[in-house]
């Protein structure tokens, strides 16, 4: 049942591809283009198609204490690791897994490195069990 934009936008699957395995993802970006006087940076949700395959192989998910690539499980990843150290593969996302607590980290992050995009942690744990249940089911 549709209760929102958010929902809206969180139950999209690219329909229009062969490969289905595209969906929207929720990522969280600095508004720093245009800074005009009195206003303060903020995260702000932006949606954007991606394949899954492609963010889960640069994936890093942050936990409490440290992180893990989402590509061959590593645990204990530090916040500021540029590649896994086991399978060598750039880390180019994030997602942490209760943001709240973890805001100061994400502007540490975003402004040590730019290039850095914020995952929805619940956003892409939903849209790989989705994968996972149609290899399962076909």
């Amino acid at each position: 049942m549709y209760k929102g934009p958010l929902d809206f936008f969180r139950g999209i699957i690219d329909q229009d591809k062969k490969d289905d395995s595209a969906g929207f993802l929720c990522f969280y970006k600095f508004t720093n283009d245009v800074i005009m006087p009195g206003m303060s940076e903020r995260f702000i949700r932006i949606y954007k198609k991606f394949y899954l395959d492609e963010v889960k192989t640069h994936l890093m998910t942050y936990g409490a204490l440290s992180g893990s690539c989402a590509n061959c499980k590593c645990l204990d990843l530090k916040i500021d690791s540029l590649q896994c150290p086991e399978c060598k593969t750039e880390i180019k996302y994030i997602a942490f897994q209760n943001i709240k607590d973890h805001m100061p980290k994400m502007l540490r992050v975003s402004h040590e490195r730019p290039q850095i995009v914020f995952v929805d942690y619940d956003d892409f744990k939903r849209i790989e069990g989705e994968e996972k249940a149609k290899g399962i089911l076909g």
